[in-house]
């Protein structure tokens, strides 16, 4: 498989925060399809906006790919009824082949962690930067509706 774990998150409230939730490439139709009704914004709030993340974890390279890829070439993931973000989140980790340069991004995007101004590692920053494109994360009414953020179960360790 190319891609081999797809991690959604969408307007998760602080209750919500460590409750990501993953889906793997092998899972059937009908398990995608409730994976991503359980968490859609709901039938009243039409999905607005898509980010497409590759690269939190620099030595993951498939969402790296992928990521740059679909900035080349955006007519592949253009839908008429939504805006699609695509986005590198971990630049400086990618360059340097290694999963972050000082700390996870993953837990760089917890609320307390986003609104914590003494964290200033390259990876909290690159956060707060993507809460502001992509957020605030909590708001009632983010910039983006759903981040498709792309991981590996596999990394690329030279």
């Amino acid at each position: 498989k190319f891609l081999t774990i797809c991690t959604i998150l969408c307007r998760m409230t602080d209750q919500q925060e460590n409750a990501q939730l993953s889906l793997a490439a092998d899972a059937t139709p009908a398990e995608i399809v409730n994976f991503l009704t359980s968490r859609h914004v709901g039938p009243a709030q039409p999905v607005k906006s898509v980010a497409i993340v590759g690269g939190t974890h620099g030595n993951e390279l498939n969402g790296v790919h992928l990521a740059e890829l679909f900035l080349r070439t955006p007519g592949f993931v253009w839908r008429p009824t939504f805006e699609t973000k695509v986005l590198v989140a971990n630049g400086e980790a990618v360059a340097a082949n290694a999963r972050y340069t000082e700390e996870d991004m993953n837990r760089c995007f917890l609320l307390q962690r986003l609104n914590d101004d003494e964290r200033q590692s390259a990876e909290q920053k690159r956060a707060r930067q993507i809460d502001e494109e992509l957020g605030p994360k909590d708001s009632a009414e983010p910039n983006c509706d759903f981040v498709i953020d792309l991981h590996n179960t596999a990394a690329n360790t030279g």
